[in-house]
């Protein structure tokens, strides 16, 4: 988000997309490639699991209505300077 200058990173995109068809695409990616670190992250799988799906479900990587990110001091400091 630093870096990129963008409101979202990836992790509140997936919410917002929803985990559970975020691991439906990886586990299409890696059956196609059958390579093993195309594996879903287990952090993915668990969230699933857990029925923690994103904005849908009111958690995700984030708790919503009001994620942390959106906040306007929430990346102040995270820089590392």
């Amino acid at each position: 988000m630093l870096g990129q200058g963008t409101k979202l990173g990836p992790f509140a995109l997936m919410d917002k997309v929803g985990l559970h068809s975020v691991l439906k695409v990886e586990e299409a990616y890696f059956q196609a490639s059958g390579d093993p670190s195309d594996r879903p992250a287990r952090i993915l799988t668990d969230k699933v699991a857990a029925g923690t799906l994103g904005v849908c479900t009111g958690r995700g990587f984030y708790t919503y209505p009001h994620p942390a990110y959106e906040d306007p001091e929430w990346l102040e400091n995270k820089s590392g300077g």
